[in-house]
């Protein structure tokens, strides 16, 4: 695995960053792409002792995902190292990613995800196991701390065993996206270490595109601006309407193939309805547009509603 010049980089978004996600993500320019966070208990649960449709639709790739990569979280190292195993051997994603970043109550209170940048001999054990396990090369998403910096003691441990690149979210825990994500740190660590950095946090145009790489890093990460537009990865900032309905068709056949091969579950409608919200962004009569899409019911529905009714409501004065 090789990191190209300027890579962009699909960050994972929890909830969001399935299959159907990631391809578009990569058939418009992405590089590299990344499963949402995957427990390393129920990944490895799934395989071994309870399968379940949920912990499938999450592993689920094809051979349309090349430079395609799955995201664990947990605080047991030992998990890590069966989880990692369980991913060489039954799946076909090419690097682990390990979550030391999310900031939910719900991972954190388990003294996971960016909890764990509190105890970086825990992370260093996780790092080893993973890197014990497995032939797959290892990546870190994480924040600059969780309330005090940690980034040159996280980045050795990262040298040390050998970590592909560390994405850095310039954030710490408590901070919302209400604070300005922090760029000015990056220049030192770029100059002190070897290890690949990949930006995160705040990439909503070409302009913090073309910032951060003035600040030399290897490859940026983004997330919140791809929801409903991945034509970004393409360095397409403004796009009509009917490119972003294109779009989200495509991302309706991308499902539907899923759905051929994994029994439905009560997430598929909220995925899909998460993606269409986010697709109408900034569409003339949005508001409206949201409205009704709230109040589908069902894939077809919603299918029919993207085929005609939309382009109804978008012309209308």
């Amino acid at each position: 695995m090789r990191i190209p010049e300027k890579a962009l980089i699909q960050a994972p978004l929890a909830r969001y960053t399935r299959y159907p996600f990631r391809v578009l993500a990569a058939e418009n320019g992405a590089h590299f792409t990344i499963s949402e966070l995957v427990n390393a208990r129920g990944l490895f649960e799934h395989f071994n002792k309870k399968p379940n449709t949920h912990t499938q639709r999450l592993v689920y790739t094809d051979k349309l995902e090349s430079n395609v990569g799955i995201q664990l979280f947990g605080n047991d190292p030992i998990l890590f190292y069966k989880a990692a195993i369980e991913i060489e051997e039954n799946t076909s994603f090419k690097f682990i990613d390990v979550n030391l970043g999310c900031p939910k109550r719900k991972v954190t209170k388990t003294g996971s995800g960016v909890a764990l940048l509190k105890n970086l001999e825990t992370v260093s054990q996780i790092i080893e196991s993973l890197v014990k396990a497995t032939n797959l090369p290892i990546t870190i998403k994480t924040r600059l701390g969780w309330d005090s910096y940690v980034l040159d003691d996280l980045l050795k441990i990262a040298e040390d065993f050998g970590v592909f690149w560390v994405m850095i979210h310039g954030r710490y825990a408590n901070e919302s996206y209400d604070v300005p994500a922090k760029r000015d740190f990056l220049s030192d660590i770029i100059e002190k270490y070897e290890i690949p950095i990949i930006a995160n946090g705040d990439v909503f145009s070409l302009q913090d595109i073309n910032d951060y790489f003035d600040r030399n890093v290897s490859g940026i990460a983004i997330g919140r601006w791809a929801r409903g537009n991945p034509l970004v990865f393409a360095h397409k900032e403004h796009t009509t309407p009917e490119e972003r309905i294109n779009v989200f068709n495509r991302f309706i056949e991308l499902h539907l193939k899923v759905e051929k091969t994994i029994e439905k579950t009560k997430y598929s409608i909220p995925f899909i309805k998460a993606y269409a919200i986010n697709t109408v962004k900034g569409f003339r009569n949005s508001s409206q547009i949201r409205y009704e899409i709230q109040r589908i019911k069902s894939l077809e529905d919603l299918v029919t509603f993207f085929s005609s009714r939309i382009t109804e409501i978008v012309s209308s004065e």
